[in-house]
């Protein structure tokens, strides 16, 4: 036990019991070192129920203590006296299941930590409007596994799916919630480190979709399907995929007049097919 001023029970001159504890750093260093104890203490360090941990700077816990050390469910607070942390405490350290707040009382997170730092599955709260922003599994405070984003302006969900470090990566869905209300799909499909990469169909304004393979955000192959066109379906290689910004319109009148032209001819022909057979 450091040397300080101790009031309380005692037990042959040690600290046992409930006691208070004044612990005050060299003066001419800063105070964040000073602390202020008010709880249980067994031979003379800190042990038991209801411990209260104030620091120089004004941060307090509030704690179950076991061999001067926090272990249990505590709450830590800021200087102001708003909680900033409520849950789990292992060897002294956040790790278990808690509660993490903003400096305004807001609630910032809640889920599974080791040693304070976000790893399993969590909420995070934007502070302004206090929505989900993401909720899901995450490894060292980065989304890693599956999860869901919520888009911040109108919190609707903009990505559901798998994360590695932090960025789309494996099977996923991305909707429209940046521009609208996240009710219709933009993109369905495989992704890799934040890219379309993979088989995907991606959407467009519910009148075509495409399906097929992406490398990098670009499409490679894969099949067009005009939904006002009764379903009509176009293959479309990667030269007529990358060649065109509008590529869909373009080609889609382009092959459509390829189409009726092949009409027109096969209806002459059976036209001539036809006189043929009635000369004979």
């Amino acid at each position: 036990m450091v040397e300080g001023q101790y009031q309380g029970q005692t037990m042959l001159g040690v600290p046992n019991g409930y006691g208070k504890f004044v612990y005050v750093h060299n003066k001419e260093e800063s105070n964040k070192h000073s602390f202020v104890y008010m709880g249980y203490f067994l031979n003379g360090i800190l042990h038991g129920k209801e411990g209260r941990l104030l620091n120089g700077q004004g941060y307090k816990l509030e704690c179950e203590f076991v061999n001067g050390i926090a272990n249990g469910f505590g709450k830590f607070f800021y200087p102001g006296g708003n909680i900033m942390y409520e849950g789990e405490y292992r060897e002294g350290k956040k790790t278990g299941i808690g509660r993490k707040y903003y400096a305004s009382g807001k609630i910032m997170f809640e889920g599974q930590l080791i040693d304070s730092i976000w790893t399993g599955f969590g909420r995070k709260y934007l502070e302004h409007s206090g929505q989900v922003s993401y909720e899901g599994a995450c490894l060292n405070n980065i989304p890693h596994g599956f999860g869901r984003y919520y888009h911040p302006s109108n919190g609707a969900l903009w990505y559901e799916g798998h994360f590695a470090s932090g960025k789309f990566d494996g099977f996923g869905r991305l909707t429209d919630a940046a521009d609208f209300d996240g009710s219709c799909t933009l993109y369905v499909g495989e992704w890799q480190q934040g890219l379309k990469h993979g088989l995907g169909a991606y959407y467009y304004d519910a009148e075509y979709v495409f399906e097929g393979r992406w490398k990098r955000d670009m499409k490679v192959e894969g099949t067009v399907t005009y939904l006002n066109e009764r379903s009509r379906q176009v293959f479309f290689t990667n030269k007529e995929l990358n060649g065109e910004s509008h590529f869909l319109q373009k080609n889609y009148k382009e092959k459509k007049m390829e189409e009726e032209s092949s009409d027109e001819e096969e209806q002459e022909e059976r036209k001539s097919e036809m006189k043929r057979k009635q000369v004979k």
